[in-house]
């Protein structure tokens, strides 16, 4: 045990950059005023940066998909670290794993055209009783959605029954804005009869930046934790 915890102990000091390197790819939509200056003004959505059409697509294409390996790979480490168990812990480690998962398909699975700036570019997204149409882009896009709310509350309770007051803290407004942009969605649906692809690029940036900071919080609480007092 005294080993083990040993090794824990050297170990840790990887998990702040892993968790830092994966929220910066994750959010590599901030290299679009250069890479992408045209979308990026017209307020385009951050899944449009990666858009067959764009240039420099396969950047943002890469990028998200090493930010899915790396969350993987962070949700993988982190349960050796808390090793208070319970459903809360586990749907924490899950989610952010499913999350990496989405992240990488979501890549695989690229718009072929971007919507705010091609008036050809037809997207069908169809939500109704009688019509179900969705391209395969939208599967993992809510996966994704669902893992922007789910992750931050089981964040949340389980930061705040093991005293992780940092993580239970941030988690609260990842919650809120979690829950904003799900509201906005269904007012969305609600007004217009369905959904879209082409979303405001300003709102999905405000949540992904959350999101990051959310990441490096868990681990730096969880760090900081586990080196002045390692879980037993």
């Amino acid at each position: 045990m005294v080993v083990r915890t040993d090794i824990l102990r050297q170990n840790s000091k990887y998990l702040l950059p892993i968790a830092v390197l994966a929220a910066v790819c994750f959010n590599n939509w901030l290299l679009g005023p250069w890479l992408n200056h045209r979308l990026f003004v017209h307020n385009g959505s951050v899944s449009e940066f990666s858009s067959l059409d764009q240039p420099h697509y396969i950047i943002f294409r890469t990028l998200d998909i090493f930010s899915g390996l790396l969350s993987i790979l962070l949700a993988i480490l982190l349960s050796q670290y808390l090793n208070k168990r319970s459903s809360w812990r586990h749907i924490l480690l899950w989610s952010l794993a499913i999350l990496g998962l989405a992240n990488v398909m979501d890549a695989t699975f690229t718009l072929h055209c971007s919507e705010t700036l091609d008036p050809n570019c037809t997207i069908p997204v169809s939500l109704s009783p009688g019509h179900f149409e969705l391209p395969d882009h939208a599967y993992s896009s809510v996966v994704i959605a669902i893992c922007y709310l789910v992750m931050p509350l089981a964040g949340f309770i389980y930061g705040r029954a093991n005293r992780f007051h940092l993580l239970a803290g941030f988690s609260i407004l990842a919650i809120a804005v979690a829950i904003a942009s799900l509201v906005s969605a269904s007012v969305g649906y609600l007004n217009n009869g369905s959904f879209s692809v082409r979303t405001s690029g300003l709102g999905q940036e405000v949540q992904m930046i959350v999101v990051g900071l959310w990441l490096v919080i868990l681990v730096t609480d969880i760090y900081q934790r586990f080196r002045l007092s390692p879980e037993k």
